[in-house]
């Protein structure tokens, strides 16, 4: 999606996802020829029609700044299997961070611990809330080599597992009403609203990618029947998803384009979706 821009970019994504999994024909609705037009178009295989819009969490100058302070603050670590994020609190000393934080991150490798938030009880036990972190998590994704980032979280909040990724995404959705207004002036009686969820969504990103399935039914708006959650990141790309009637579940997308396979909680049964999307 390198050459294709940032919004482009996001609907081709969602146009996948969301063919994938429902096994239906995604095509774009919004072609600029008029104003707040809706942007994608859904055709299940038995007729019924839905529109969805995408939108993004992206904020421009949380991951402006989080790019120029990776740059500065990034530490290899030979001892470390992983890269690891580390949110400082204000009253956090660089100093010691940089002196102490290899040889916590390596003991929490060992014990099998990928993350800490705020206050709980893994930060009290690795004495991370004493050196001011805010929360810590960790990545094999990672092209750079094993060590930890240090960010300032002025800007990030730290948690989002299970039901707290539904409450920022209700207040998200809330925040946009323009995306609600597009689908509610649809012709469609099924409406999805899709967001791309940017890394700068620290807490909530790492809890789709990882965290559990939320149990909890989010509060969307009259007339909005699904949400979906896509994490921006490269294959394989993890979505929770729920419609109205139904729990949440989740699909991991092994490649943009071509297959997924869905899985759901101890709650509900798995389906299968092999629908191929041909850009």
């Amino acid at each position: 999606m390198n050459n294709l821009s940032i919004k482009a970019g996001d609907e081709l994504l969602a146009r996948a996802v969301l063919q994938q999994v429902l096994g239906a024909i995604v095509t774009q609705n919004d072609d600029g020829s008029a104003p707040s037009m809706y942007d994608l178009d859904i055709a299940y295989p038995d007729g019924r029609l839905a529109a969805a819009e995408v939108v993004s969490t992206r904020d421009a100058q949380a991951m402006s700044l989080e790019a120029a302070t990776h740059r500065k603050v990034y530490t290899e670590v030979v001892a470390l299997k992983s890269t690891w994020f580390v949110m400082m609190r204000p009253e956090a000393q660089v100093r010691t961070l940089r002196r102490k934080l290899p040889a916590v991150l390596t003991d929490m490798e060992e014990r099998g611990v990928s993350r800490a938030a705020y206050r709980s009880f893994e930060s009290h036990q690795m004495g991370l809330a004493g050196l001011g972190i805010a929360g810590c998590w960790s990545t094999s994704a990672s092209q750079r080599r094993p060590g930890f980032y240090l960010l300032s979280d002025w800007k990030f909040e730290w948690g989002g597992e299970g039901d707290d990724i539904v409450h920022r995404c209700d207040e998200f959705i809330r925040a946009v009403p323009d995306v609600t207004q597009k689908l509610r002036a649809s012709n469609r009686l099924e409406r999805h609203i899709v967001i791309v969820v940017t890394p700068d969504w620290v807490g909530p990103f790492g809890g789709i990618q990882h965290g559990p399935l939320p149990g909890l039914a989010p509060t969307l708006p009259d007339g909005i029947n699904g949400v979906w959650l896509v994490t921006l990141r490269q294959p394989p790309v993890r979505v929770l998803y729920w419609r109205v009637g139904d729990i949440w579940r989740e699909a991991e997308v092994a490649d943009q384009l071509s297959s997924a396979r869905t899985r759901t909680g101890p709650d509900g049964g798995g389906t299968a979706a092999g629908a191929t999307y041909e850009a």
